[in-house]
């Protein structure tokens, strides 16, 4: 029987790293600052939590580890976070190496700024920042990864002299990461994953996911920046994921009027419901680089927001882990799982899918129209009897009731009016006996 796995790793050797101390702690593992001894090299290494490393059935999240660093790998950009290993060690402890950050999250920048201790940024440094992480980003998209859990707390900004600003966001955490080219998929089809505060509507109900995804999630942040609170706030996941899906976000203009209007529109571009509405990383960068030439990113310190932000959302739930998403969906009650499938009926409207509808209507229609055709008819009534005149005598008409047909219809007197009536004798109207010729064929004309 193997030994229990530590839950404290200070003083623990990982791989040539020994353990120093630890970072912080998210929902599937901790960080820990390590050093090489030989060399005093510093790294973080980060370890996936005991009970998910060791349970077979929680295998997804050694995957999930895995890919995080195969992701970075594949990106390879000065504004991803480096990693340079990944293993097991023989007590089972799976951890990643990687470059150890003196930096301060993007969340708790804007923590300080709401509590008055630190500067708020200008729209010139928010537009820059934002500039930087989809540079990152468009570098990851081109590489077929998406982050899908684009947050503050993702983001941490490191001084760095040599870009624009004096400092360098640098991209945490590609835990989620989904590699696009790849026939695997981590996730369940229909299961929302991500951070609720800044997830895309396509996230929120289970939908197919692409880079535009990601470009929502940092539309998200930058409204919050330029603000100080998110496009939408709420206590319970679910709703605040029908709120993205549903609602529109307020208007930036309404929640600070000194904002530039270019820099507005910008922001809610990225905030479209339908993705083929949002920029491309690529053409956000292109954008925020004509808007600081033409001088439209003013430098001076944000004001205030002009509202404060909404009250209520609690970090525990607003800003939980993305797998407790998925949890919060698997522990509901009835309730609670209504709310779900709600979300997934509730898909926004795309306008292409609005001619295939139509089509599909018109075909029904059609179909519908060629069954009811198709349809065995009643059987017909009797055509009436075309009777030719005997030109030597008048022919009387049929007595109702003399034929052997007796549902033979009446002649109609529209197409009879130029025969003359007919003689009760008249051997050609036939006899009581049914003797007499049939009615529905035509009498030839005598010569």
């Amino acid at each position: 029987m193997s030994a229990p796995i530590k839950s404290n790793f200070v003083g623990t050797l990982i791989g040539r790293y020994r353990v120093t101390r630890a970072i912080g702690h998210g929902g599937i593992g901790a960080v820990y600052e390590a050093v090489q001894d030989a060399i005093g090299y510093r790294a973080a290494v980060k370890i996936l939590g005991a009970q998910l490393a060791t349970d077979p059935r929680q295998k997804q999240y050694v995957d999930r580890f895995l890919d995080e660093a195969r992701a970075v790998n594949l990106i390879n950009h000065p504004g991803v976070v480096r990693v340079f290993d990944f293993g097991e060690t023989d007590d089972h402890i799976v951890y990643i190496l990687m470059e150890l950050l003196e930096g301060q999250t993007l969340s708790s920048r804007l923590a300080d700024a709401q509590q008055g201790k630190s500067k708020r940024m200008s729209v010139l440094q928010v537009m820059r920042l934002v500039r930087q992480t989809a540079a990152a980003m468009a570098q990851a998209h081109e590489k077929a990864v998406i982050h899908r859990d684009l947050k503050p707390e993702n983001i941490i900004l490191v001084s760095d002299s040599d870009v624009p600003g004096g400092e360098r966001v640098k991209i945490l955490d590609f835990g989620l990461a989904r590699f696009l080219d790849s026939p695997e998929r981590r996730t369940t089809a229909g299961v929302a994953l991500g951070t609720p505060m800044y997830m895309s509507p396509e996230q929120c109900y289970g939908g197919d996911l692409d880079g535009k995804s990601d470009v929502y999630s940092l539309g998200a942040i930058a409204f919050e920046m330029l603000c100080g609170q998110p496009p939408f706030t709420d206590p319970k996941p679910a709703r605040l994921m029908t709120k993205h899906v549903n609602e529109a976000p307020p208007q930036l203009k309404s929640l600070n009027p000194a904002l530039p209007n270019e820099v507005t529109e910008l922001v809610h571009q990225l905030l479209a419901k339908q993705a083929a509405q949002r920029p491309d990383m690529r053409a956000l960068m292109s954008r925020i680089d004509q808007l600081e030439q033409a001088g439209k990113l003013p430098s001076g310190e944000l004001a205030a927001a002009a509202k404060p932000a909404p009250a209520g959302a609690g970090a525990n739930e607003a800003f939980a882990p993305t797998l407790a998403v998925d949890s919060l969906k698997k522990k509901a009650g009835k309730a609670q799982e209504n709310l779900f499938r709600t979300l997934l009926s509730q898909r926004p409207k795309v306008p292409w899918l609005v001619a295939p509808l139509a089509i599909g209507v018109l075909l029904g229609v059609a179909l519908g129209a060629l069954a009811l055709g198709r349809r065995t008819p009643p059987p017909p009534d009797c055509p009436p009897a075309v009777v030719t005149p005997n030109p030597n005598k008048p022919t009387p008409p049929d007595p109702a009731g003399t034929g052997t047909d007796q549902n033979k219809p009446k002649a109609d007197p529209a197409t009879d009016s130029d025969s003359p009536p007919k003689k009760a004798n008249d051997p050609a109207a036939g006899s009581p006996k049914g003797k007499g010729k049939p009615k529905g064929k035509p009498i030839k004309k005598a010569k």
